[in-house]
Formats: structure tokens, sequence, C-alpha cells
């Protein structure tokens, strides 16, 4: 798993279908992206999210792809998911609903940050294995 895993600093990581950023977003203004994106407050405040036309606040926020929206800054670790993986689905629980931004519950939230070891699917621990690669340190 690590030989497929670009670290490129102890703040970004990336792999197939899967980017981690950490620290203070940069992109504070209203944009979009071609990726789902979700945002986990790290210092166990709320993240205040602008989409799809309304506030959400909560320690982890989903944007889904294409949506116009906008973060505020703080210390987070943001996951951006390219659209086309199918194995996301998986972390929630289901299929996937990217018709609006919203909360993520806590199951969800440590169901992201835990590896998903029991799983045997590579593609599926692919997630928790870049996640705590990346906040080890170095």
């Amino acid at each position: 798993m690590a030989d497929r895993i670009l670290v490129l600093n102890e703040k970004f990581a990336c792999t197939m279908g899967l980017a981690v950023f950490i620290g203070v977003p940069g992109a504070t203004h209203d944009h979009a992206h071609w990726t789902h994106q979700i945002a986990i407050d790290m210092d166990g405040h709320d993240v205040e999210c602008f989409c799809d036309g309304q506030w959400i606040r909560s320690i982890g926020v989903f944007v889904p792809a294409g949506h116009l929206h906008r973060v505020d800054s703080g210390r987070q670790i943001n996951l951006f998911f390219d659209a086309t993986v199918d194995w996301i689905d998986e972390i929630f629980g289901g299929a996937l609903d990217t018709s609006c931004g919203r909360v993520l519950d806590r199951d969800t939230l440590q169901g992201i940050q835990k590896d998903q070891g029991d799983k045997t699917d590579p593609e599926y621990s692919k997630l928790g294995a870049l996640f705590m690669t990346s906040i080890e340190p170095h």
C-alpha cells in the first residue's frame, strides 16, 4: 500500500482517486472543484461551510463535486475524492447522496478516520492507509 501513496510532506498526500491536505485551507472564497470534499476540524470546533445556499456547521462536513461552496479557514483535514471512484459509497454505508452538502455524523467521521482493516478490498482500505500515513509525524 505504501508504495501506492505519494506523501509530498506532512501536509499533503495522495493516491489514486484520493488526496488529503492537513492544515489551513487557502480557498475560502466561493469555488467548486471536480472532487468530493470532506472537511474535518482538527481542534474540535465546527467547520463552517456555505454550500447550496445554506450554512453547514459541524466538526465534519461533506461537499459534493461541482457544488459552489466556501469553507471558513481553521486547522482542518481535507479529503478530496475523485467523483468516479466506486469505493467511496462503502464509507458512507451505501449509495452516496451527492445532491447537496451535509453534516457528517460522528459514526461516519470515526469510520473515515480508522483503517478499514476488516475489508479485503485494497481500494477500500486506501482511505484509512492514506489518512494514517498523512497524520503520522515524519
